[in-house]
This record gives structure tokens, C-alpha cells and sequence, in this order.
């Protein structure tokens, strides 16, 4: 499949943050918990920690109904299919079913690349202006990933803060858990 993309910095951000040590694991532990999209996360922390500032409720409530029904409908449903592919089916060749996992984890990760472009589009202007490292903060990102939370109806809890430092450390190693947890606390 060859699709021309165009440029997304959104992507390319997302590709570094989620490519930690630990961080994917990280990351589906949250959506498991509380049916999040990484998508919604991995924005959250791109728009803070590239000084593009906050994400009011508002402007998470438009994001969510933009990506709830693509990601259920799409990107779930593959992710279920990839999912039982890593499971035996009698009479079928492993090498084959294996080959054919890959295949549909290819076409998860062009839906979600087709998700960071519509959410990229939401934001308009947001995503379209150069990234402003020096003035992004922690602070931002965390405001961010907070507000995600609560346009969600959820609670951020001792293992949300867990796997937001394996998270938050990939995007800003110099930060402490210490530091994490009082910006989260406070």
C-alpha cells in the first residue's frame, strides 16, 4: 500500500514519544483502563511539549467526537483481528497467519496515521505553526494529558501515574517522577 501523506509533525513526534523503552506497553495500559485513544494522549503531549500551548474541554470534547467513531469502528476492530492472529488456528499454517498479523498491524498504522491527520485538522492553525520546543512545558503537557482525563469522565490513579512517567520520561528524560507527580497532584 502506498499512500502520499503529507507532512505531519504530529506523526513524526508521535513516532519518536511512542517508540520509547517501555511506552507503548505504557500507553495501552491507560486505554485499557479507561477506553482512551493514544492518539488523544500522544496529541496532548505533542501540543504541550512543542509550545503549542493547552487543550481546553471544549476543544477535547471536538477532538473525542472526531476520533471515537474512526477509532472504535476502525482502528479497534483491526487491532482485534491482529490480536487473534497471534492465536493458532488449526488447519492454518502458522508462517501464513503470521504474515498475515503483520499485514493488518500495517494497515492499524496507517489508520492511525490517518487519525493524527484528522485530528491535526481540528486544530487548524495549532498544528500548522512551528514547533517552539523552549516554550513548551511540562506543566502544558500535563495540563493536557488532565484535561484529556476529564473530558473522559475519569480520574487520573496511582497506576495512571506510573505509566505517565514511563510515558513523560521518553518526552522530557531530564524530568523526576518527583516532579510528574507534584505537577499531576497539584
Amino acid at each position: 500500500m502506498s499512500i502520499d501523506y503529507p507532512e505531519n509533525r504530529f506523526w513524526e513526534y508521535s513516532l519518536k514519544i511512542y517508540g520509547g523503552e517501555g511506552v507503548s506497553r505504557a500507553f495501552i495500559n491507560i486505554q485499557d483502563r479507561h477506553e482512551m485513544d493514544v492518539n488523544l494522549l500522544l496529541l496532548s503531549i505533542w501540543v504541550g511539549g512543542t509550545g503549542r500551548g493547552t487543550l481546553s474541554l471544549p476543544q477535547f470534547s471536538q477532538l473525542i467526537e472526531v476520533s471515537q467513531l474512526w477509532n472504535r469502528e476502525i482502528v479497534c476492530k483491526l487491532r482485534a483481528v491482529r490480536d487473534r492472529l497471534k492465536d493458532p488456528f488449526q488447519g492454518f499454517s502458522e508462517p501464513h497467519t503470521e504474515e498475515m498479523r503483520k499485514s493488518v498491524l500495517g494497515l492499524e498504522i496507517e489508520c492511525e496515521r490517518i487519525e493524527h491527520l484528522a485530528l491535526s485538522s481540528v486544530l487548524g492553525d495549532i498544528a500548522l505553526g512551528p514547533d517552539q520546543p523552549d516554550s513548551g512545558s511540562l506543566k502544558q503537557v500535563i495540563t493536557n494529558i488532565s484535561n484529556y482525563f476529564t473530558a473522559k469522565n475519569c480520574v487520573v490513579n496511582g497506576s495512571d501515574l506510573e505509566d505517565l512517567f514511563v510515558i513523560l520520561a521518553a518526552a522530557y528524560p531530564l524530568a523526576t517522577r518527583h516532579e510528574i507527580r507534584e505537577e499531576f497532584l497539584s
